[in-house]
């Protein structure tokens, strides 16, 4: 029995999938972005068994690897936890893939009897019980409230499904790492102030926008850095995601508001200067020239000081011809929460991931010069 609980950001590209490392070396797997890595790491650790197999929602960053990886386990999985947030009908082409996870699922449910593995298939929403715990420490499902998602389903309103993403709470003796998924603010808010407090804190949407379902009265992306207090910050980034991420007006509270730590599983390249250019109408927007040639600025022999020790299956070597390689920044990112309250964060502060950062031109990860 280990002392301590471990977190791994895995670098999986623009996506999420989180193991958390338990002292009696099971596991609790918060999304599943790529089956390949999650697949070397747990073989790398022989693990015994899974506690929780848990699926914030159903984007397709979060799930894209699930099925492929529940079909191709054989070992333990003592819960399932998946729910409904968006159509799966048969003329949404978009849900194919969130359809034939739920349909797998079902199946299995259907079966426990005679097939080899057992599993409990559980919605993935807020619970009396904790996924996984033991002496002086936990795992826990924070949001949606059960009641949400089963008016979701019965009224088939599917718009804005970020609001209904799982949020996790791993806590060890007094220090706790909160993992976001991608909730917003409004879910955000409905957590009593103990709940936000946390020394680590996965950001939530990968950096992005969190006015999904609108923001609360008195609720501002700042409130909530501080409210939760962390000392170190993580996003869960892709190198060339289509999205923006992570987005500066979402990021920028962490590190100019105090002393908060942040690292990204990969380089983007919004760390060598703005992708937002002034418009013809004043607004911001994006300019392709711009980003075409910041892209190829991060791949650089700067950025090649450190690999992960898994490559997710999207970064094939043609890509490097093609200007769509996924570079690494921290690689997989690790939270060690001890027992007795001790905290530590790899890559460790000050060492050579600080010392090639410092060297960008505009590092999202750090204060903004006065």
């Amino acid at each position: 029995m280990n002392d301590r609980l471990a977190v791994y950001m895995l670098d999986v590209g623009q996506g999420d999938c989180t193991v958390v490392l338990l002292p009696d070396n099971r596991v609790v797997i918060f999304d599943c972005a790529d089956d390949h890595v999650l697949r070397k790491v747990l073989d790398g650790w022989n693990t015994p068994a899974i506690a929780a197999f848990v699926l914030s929602h159903l984007d397709q960053d979060h799930i894209a690897g699930a099925l492929q990886f529940l079909r191709g386990w054989t070992r333990p999985i003592e819960g399932v936890y998946l729910s409904t947030d968006r159509d799966v009908g048969v003329d949404h082409e978009d849900a194919k893939r969130a359809k034939a996870l739920l349909d797998y699922a079902e199946e299995q449910s259907r079966h426990q009897e005679t097939r080899r593995r057992r599993w409990e298939l559980l919605p993935n929403t807020r619970d009396r019980r904790a996924l996984a715990s033991g002496q002086g420490w936990s795992v826990t499902l924070l949001a949606p409230r059960h009641g949400q998602v089963i008016r979701r389903e019965r009224e088939g309103e599917w718009e804005e499904a970020n609001r209904y993403s799982s949020i996790l709470r791993v806590q060890a003796g007094p220090s706790a790492m909160l993992i976001g998924g991608d909730a917003p603010l409004l879910s955000w808010s409905e957590l009593a102030p103990e709940e936000l407090k946390a020394e680590a804190f996965r950001i939530p949407h990968h950096g992005g926008a969190l006015d999904d379902g609108g923001i609360p009265a008195g609720w501002t992306v700042d409130r909530l850095y501080n409210d939760v207090g962390a000392a170190t910050a993580l996003i869960s980034v892709g190198t060339n995601n289509a999205h923006g991420h992570p987005r500066e007006p979402w990021v920028k509270p962490i590190t100019g508001g105090g002393p908060c730590r942040l690292l990204c599983t990969q380089v983007t390249a919004r760390c060598h200067g703005p992708l937002e250019v002034p418009g013809t109408d004043g607004r911001m927007e994006r300019n392709p020239v711009e980003i075409a040639a910041l892209r190829g600025r991060v791949i650089t022999k700067h950025n090649q000081w450190t690999e992960p020790q898994y490559r997710h299956l999207t970064d094939r070597r043609g890509q490097v011809e093609k200007g769509r390689l996924e570079v690494p920044c921290a690689g997989t990112a690790v939270v060690k929460l001890y027992l007795n309250g001790h905290v530590e964060v790899l890559p460790s502060r000050g060492g050579e991931h600080e010392r090639i950062v410092d060297d960008w031109e505009h590092p999202l990860c750090r204060p903004p010069v006065p």
